[in-house]
């Protein structure tokens, strides 16, 4: 699978770097995000700060740099392998 990043998260003092709300999924126990971590898909918890129509802040969860995939309706299962894609 080929899924596109939805982009890297990071910290810019204080703040945390927004990540599209594409990119954000939830289930009974709350908010996740998938995650490229050496060629496959991890699945992370986390919490969601201020939110705009298009992007959320995450609050905690994501380390800086970690690239975030852009699931594009596809299901995914933790340890599936990937390659991670730039946004176009």
């Amino acid at each position: 699978r080929h899924p596109h990043r939805g982009g890297r998260a990071g910290r810019r003092g204080r703040h945390h770097e927004p990540v599209p709300l594409e990119v954000i999924n939830s289930d009974r126990d709350g908010d996740f995000v998938y995650v490229e971590e050496n060629g496959t898909v991890a699945k992370k918890r986390i919490t969601v700060g201020i939110s705009s129509d298009s992007v959320s802040e995450v609050k905690e969860g994501l380390a800086a740099g970690e690239n975030v995939i852009m699931a594009n309706g596809m299901e995914f299962e933790e340890g599936t392998a990937v390659t991670a894609m730039p946004m176009q």
